[in-house]
């Protein structure tokens, strides 16, 4: 770490929030009496978010394409509100609370498509809690690609080692290294997240 650590950007599924369902079996109810191509609708529902991630699709249209070659009668609306089934860690929001009041510049970084990132900033009220937030469909690139983190960077307009990522993912932690990021790879059950949290934050000489 070559200077103090000004910046902080957090990932958002598996860091700083949590499934609030079991989503497999809830898309899988949706099937009905066809629960044994549950895998199949599953991987295809993943398939249709995945490519409207980096901003390219439109994920409400693509799953009402997609309900309709699985001759399903449910609207898209009842695989969106499963898709939002979302539980914030509220012990590590307060800390990022925390962090911010000391002066630390706190960022949400995801991967998301644009439906899911709108419930997120603004029903969850994630854009309250952090100074800004970054979804790769609106950046237009998805984690682990490097130009996703080259992108904030440029946006931020900040020294690359005045920032810390964090991500659950150790793909995503090695791109933002490469391109100058001090970055640490988050483990931990929700529960204990917010030790979890501390202890990388010590790492970089970070108080919360």
């Amino acid at each position: 770490m070559s200077q103090k650590i000004s910046t902080i950007l957090f990932d958002a599924d598996g860091v700083l929030q949590y499934p609030g369902v079991d989503y497999k079996q809830a898309f899988s109810k949706l099937l009905g009496p066809r629960m044994h191509e549950a895998d199949q609708f599953f991987l295809d529902i993943f398939f249709a978010e995945r490519s409207s991630l980096a901003g390219g699709s439109d994920f409400q249209n693509d799953l009402i394409d997609l309900l309709k070659r699985w001759n399903l009668s449910q609207d898209a609306d009842q695989v969106l509100k499963i898709s939002t089934q979302i539980k914030p860690n509220e012990s590590i929001l307060a800390m990022i609370g925390a962090l911010r009041s000391a002066g630390i510049q706190c960022c949400l970084a995801s991967n998301q498509q644009a439906y899911r990132a709108r419930f997120m900033s603004e029903t969850l009220g994630y854009s309250k809690c952090f100074d800004r937030e970054f979804y790769s469909c609106d950046i237009g690139f998805v984690k682990p690609d490097e130009r996703y983190f080259q992108s904030i960077i440029t946006k931020l307009g900040v020294s690359p080692s005045s920032i810390l990522f964090i991500d659950d993912q150790e793909s995503s932690v090695m791109a933002a290294r490469v391109t100058g990021l001090n970055a640490a790879v988050f483990t931990a059950s929700h529960e204990a997240g917010q030790d979890a949290l501390s202890i990388i934050l010590s790492q970089f000489g970070i108080g919360a």
